[in-house]
């Protein structure tokens, strides 16, 4: 039924774009009030969808195990280590304010 009311609606709305470009104005309220009709009803007929077309319900995903946050914050760190990573190679010379040389 959901289906049909679809169908007549945008029937509808190719027959009034269809009226309107040839020049005949007095097709578009009585369109669009027949297009609110139809939108009612279908948006009416939305109820009776059952369940599972809806909207899913799926269960927050446990993990494995109880540390898996800090099992992926390790695989995640470069070469396993905890210095930190420098992406072009060069690390800076000191890591504190002021920097004294070394």
């Amino acid at each position: 039924m959901l289906v049909l009311v679809l169908v007549m609606q945008i029937w509808l709305l190719t027959a009034a774009l269809n009226e309107s470009l040839n020049g005949n104005n007095a097709v578009k309220w009585p369109a669009f009030w027949a297009s609110v009709v139809l939108f009612l009803s279908g948006a009416a007929l939305v109820r009776y969808l059952p369940n599972p077309i809806r909207v899913p319900l799926r269960p927050a995903a446990k993990e494995s195990f109880r540390d898996a946050p800090l099992a992926w914050r390790t695989v995640a760190s470069p070469n396993n280590s905890p210095r930190p990573f420098f992406p072009f190679g060069s690390s800076p010379s000191c890591f504190s304010w002021p920097c004294s040389p070394a």
